[in-house]
């Protein structure tokens, strides 16, 4: 159990930073 928890939040941190990067090049596009 504990070790699917480390794992759920090792998922956790990459969709943050790779959702973080998504937004910034979305603000990056704009005019």
């Amino acid at each position: 159990m504990n070790d699917f928890l480390h794992r759920l939040k090792e998922n956790d941190r990459v969709l943050l930073v790779g959702d973080t990067r998504q937004h910034e090049a979305v603000e990056a596009g704009r005019p």
